[in-house]
């Protein structure tokens, strides 16, 4: 048997007030968890850390909701959804 070994990515990025961590939750309900309130920023109320195992996902996501998501780390991710 085989084992493959997957190397997980941490993730973080402020969302937008409502829409997009609803939207979140609703496709993974696993990363509730993993969001929190930011009490001292009005646009970006709240934030998600966690780990993810490719850009392809979470790339996605982010490009569905223009200006409701702001990519904090990691550079790797911005890049990747930037397109290079």
């Amino acid at each position: 048997m085989r084992r493959f070994l997957v190397t997980l990515e941490e993730v973080g990025f402020p969302v937008e007030k409502e829409g997009s961590r609803h939207l979140l939750l609703e496709e993974r309900p696993t990363t509730r968890p993993n969001i929190y309130p930011v009490p001292d920023d009005a646009t970006f109320s709240y934030r998600y850390t966690g780990e993810v195992r490719s850009w392809i996902g979470v790339g996605r996501f982010i490009l569905g909701l223009p200006g409701q998501i702001r990519i904090d780390s990691p550079d790797k991710l911005r890049a990747y959804v930037r397109g290079g």
